[in-house]
């Protein structure tokens, strides 16, 4: 039915499972220091970006500056 369908309210904005995050493409995430351009990386226990030395579907594409970085999202 497609009036029971959940819809967005103005409200729901506070909610944290409306945040918005990088599903596809490109996204700037801050990283420990230890990602190589073209190398693949993984979130840390603190959500950090850290390098990875197995295939993930995080490839880093540039540095940005000593703490954030530019991954594609695979």
């Amino acid at each position: 039915d497609l009036h029971s369908f959940p819809t967005r309210r103005s409200s729901d904005l506070d909610l944290p499972e409306w945040s918005a995050i990088g599903l596809l493409g490109k996204l700037i995430c801050i990283d420990d220091g230890t990602a190589e351009i073209n190398g693949y990386v993984r979130p840390n226990e603190n959500s950090i970006a850290t390098y990875s030395e197995e295939k993930t579907k995080y490839r880093v594409m540039k540095r940005i500056d000593e703490t954030h970085i530019q991954i594609m999202i695979l």
